[in-house]
């Protein structure tokens, strides 16, 4: 059994609402909730810096840049084979910049960014040659 929606409004238009519940006539237990619809994606693109490490190895770092983009998701392979609009395939960036030896050069690495309210940009393509 599905429960009733208690709260069926959904704002269509972007700004600050806020929402007030009162149980009967109880109004000194009311619960107010202050919320911001946001449908507008980030202005900024998503980006990395590839820096060289030595030896062929490189260190891949996405640029965050809150509020704008506050998450990145990415993905890398040989970049002969990297299809970048299969973003389902992306990962969460979690703070650890991506590091790859020689080995794995050439690649691509492919990008995405967020913003918090899950507005996304589109994809970034950065190709690495070969050491």
């Amino acid at each position: 059994m599905r429960a009733r929606n208690p709260f069926p409004f959904r704002p269509a238009a972007e700004g600050w609402y806020a929402v007030c519940a009162v149980f009967g006539d109880d109004y000194r237990g009311a619960a107010s909730v202050l919320f911001e619809v946001d449908t507008t994606p980030p202005i900024f693109d998503a980006d990395a810096t590839v820096e060289e490490l030595g030896e062929g190895s490189v260190q891949v770092r996405p640029h965050l840049n809150p509020p704008e983009i506050s998450t990145v998701r990415f993905a890398w392979g040989p970049s002969e084979s990297l299809d970048c609009a299969a973003t389902a395939e992306f990962q969460d960036f979690f703070i650890v910049p991506l590091t790859l030896g020689p080995e794995d050069r050439p690649f691509r690495y492919c990008i995405y960014g967020l913003d918090s309210a899950g507005n996304r940009t589109d994809v970034t393509v950065i190709d690495v040659p070969a050491a």
